[in-house]
C-alpha cells in the first residue's frame, strides 16, 4: 500500500514538459518536422494525397442539372404543437418499422 502511495505522489510530482512557446506558432512544413523530430506517438503525414481521402468529392455536393428539385409547398393551417406525439399511432401502416428502430447512433 505504501509503495502504490509512493508511486501516485511521484506521478503527480513530476513536472510534465511543455513545448518551448514558439512551437505554438508553427505551421505546415515547420510544425510537421517539429513533431516527427520530438514525438513518437504517431507518425506525421503531410501529403495533400492523404488528407483528400478524408474530403468528399465535390461532385456529390449538390444535384446534377438534369435531376428535378421536387418543392413542397408550407402549410398556411396554424395548428398549434401537440403534447405529445406518437409516430406509429400518427402511420399504422409503418407501426412495425417504426417500433423497431434499435440504433440511431449514426443519424
Amino acid at each position: 500500500m505504501l509503495i502504490l502511495f509512493g508511486l501516485i505522489a511521484i506521478a503527480f510530482a513530476s513536472d510534465p514538459k511543455k513545448p518551448p512557446e514558439q512551437t505554438e506558432a508553427l505551421t505546415g512544413p515547420a510544425l510537421v518536422d517539429y513533431l516527427r523530430k520530438h514525438q513518437t506517438l504517431f507518425q506525421v503525414n503531410s501529403e495533400p494525397e492523404k488528407r483528400a481521402d478524408y474530403i468528399m468529392d465535390v461532385k456529390y455536393a449538390s444535384l446534377p442539372a438534369d435531376v428535378p428539385i421536387k418543392q413542397v409547398p408550407l402549410s398556411d393551417d396554424d395548428e398549434d404543437i401537440p403534447e405529445s406525439f406518437d409516430s406509429r399511432t400518427a402511420w399504422p401502416e409503418c407501426r412495425d418499422i417504426i417500433g423497431d428502430i434499435r440504433d440511431q447512433s449514426n443519424c
